[in-house]
């Protein structure tokens, strides 16, 4: 049984295409023939006293405009937010200083 596993992993990975372009692409050309899907934003209402906006920003999203050519819908977005209404979590912070850190110990190694 556990033969027949590894190879139909063997022959799932060698079979597809490598992938092309980002992740995002990826996604949207994989479900561009089932038609697009748009959603309608619900309407944003000025907060009233004592209520605060508040958008976070996750760890995909960081990430993806820390590439030295983010996804222009991404940066158009962000600029469009007020700058006091985008967090992060400490979470995200933690992720995005490891995956630097592994990157930066790994380029070093090849050195």
């Amino acid at each position: 049984m556990e033969e027949e596993a590894r190879e139909i992993l063997r022959s799932a990975l060698t079979a597809s295409s490598p992938v092309k372009g980002n992740l995002a692409e990826t996604i949207r050309r994989r479900f561009a023939a089932f038609g697009g899907l748009e959603f309608e934003l619900p309407r944003r209402d000025p907060p009233g006293p004592g209520i605060w906006r508040m958008t976070i920003l996750d760890t995909n999203a960081l990430s993806e405009l820390m590439r030295p050519r983010p996804l222009l819908e991404l940066v158009a977005w962000v600029a469009k937010q007020p700058a006091t209404e985008l967090f992060t979590t400490s979470i995200t912070e933690a992720e995005i200083f490891y995956c630097a850190s592994a990157i930066s110990q790994a380029r070093h190694a090849q050195c």
